[in-house]
């Protein structure tokens, strides 16, 4: 069976759905059609009641009791279940919504939508995709959402200088556990990207291309479909490293997002990069999960309180570094 083309990059997502209020929210939006999720090992809290009549969830992450009696009553109504896949971001470590709670909804989904699943740390891997493969394996062809599997992790290190994810063991567990089941293993693509921060001075370098492109080569992922996840901060300062790897790998393509807990990008830095690739012929090939501010002069102001903490932060790891 020949692996299918990657889907198109004009995606309308939904950002770090981590709970199970986020999920609901996003399968009832008609326009939404990708869903990223946050994935780590941690504690799985589930209420009694996951969701009231209104699709409130009842977690001890949202709850806002204040009356002691009440808190009490609500832990001891709250099942608690360590070292599993957790759909979460850091710090946090703790979640309503399991694995193989979102699997179950995804995948059942009517209309069809793709996910991302966005991994953390290398022990989250595992366990998180041999959950969906057994998932996917007890669900009809009939009832099957029919959307494809992003496989996104920070395996390279770049601007900002945190250390990635180990891009061997990453692919390879990938590989290993995907490939036992055939139907997914079609639909599924490496969405890789390079540990970065927002607030760093540099940008993305030849360097990092160059580095991302012998790993893909090594993995022979040359012709698998491969979707580069870079931070719309880093990339807007110089998007010319990316030319040569999108005519490299005709079958690439580019997802610009925008972290979260980071503050929206301005309407104009995200322009810069549509014009840029689109000026090379590679617009169609260049998706956004970004969070855009609403107006010009909040653009403006999120993008230099982000610059103004950008120098403090640069200077502090270089005092660090002395």
């Amino acid at each position: 069976m020949v692996k299918q083309l990657l889907p198109s990059p004009d995606q309308k997502w939904a950002h770090s759905v981590c709970s199970h209020a986020a999920l609901k929210q996003a399968l009832k939006n008609e326009k939404i059609t990708s869903i990223e999720t946050d994935i780590l090992i941690g504690t799985h809290e589930r209420s009694a009641l996951v969701e009231t009549a209104e699709g409130v969830e009842s977690s001890l992450a949202s709850a806002s009791l204040t009356d002691n009696d009440e808190k009490e009553r609500y832990n001891n109504e709250v099942t608690r279940v360590e070292n599993v896949a957790i759909m979460c971001h850091p710090p946090k470590r703790t979640s309503c919504l399991s694995a193989e709670e979102f699997f179950e909804c995804i995948l059942t989904e009517p209309k069809g939508v793709h996910m991302k699943l966005d991994f953390k740390e290398i022990e989250a891997v595992k366990p998180t995709l041999e959950c969906l493969v057994q998932k996917w394996g007890k669900l009809s062809s009939s009832s099957l959402n029919q959307g494809c599997v992003y496989l996104n992790a920070d395996v390279l290190p770049g601007p900002g200088s945190r250390p990635g994810m180990d891009p061997g063991v990453f692919l390879q567990t990938c590989m290993d556990v995907i490939s036992v089941k055939q139907e997914l293993n079609d639909v599924s693509f490496y969405s890789l990207g390079w540990a970065v921060d927002c607030r760093a001075f540099g940008c993305y370098t030849d360097d990092n291309v160059d580095a991302m492109t012998d790993l893909i080569r090594r993995h022979e992922l040359q012709d698998s479909g491969i979707v580069l996840a870079l931070n719309a901060r880093l990339l807007v300062k110089d998007c010319t490293p990316f030319d040569k790897f999108l005519t490299e790998f005709p079958s690439s393509q580019i997802l610009v997002w925008t972290a979260s807990g980071e503050p929206p990008i301005s309407r104009g830095k995200i322009d810069i990069i549509k014009n840029h690739f689109a000026s090379k012929g590679n617009g169609d090939r260049i998706g956004f999960d970004c969070l855009v501010a609403e107006s010009i002069i909040s653009g403006i102001l999120y993008d230099s309180l982000v610059n103004i903490v950008g120098v403090y932060w640069n200077a502090k790891k270089i005092i660090l570094q002395q």
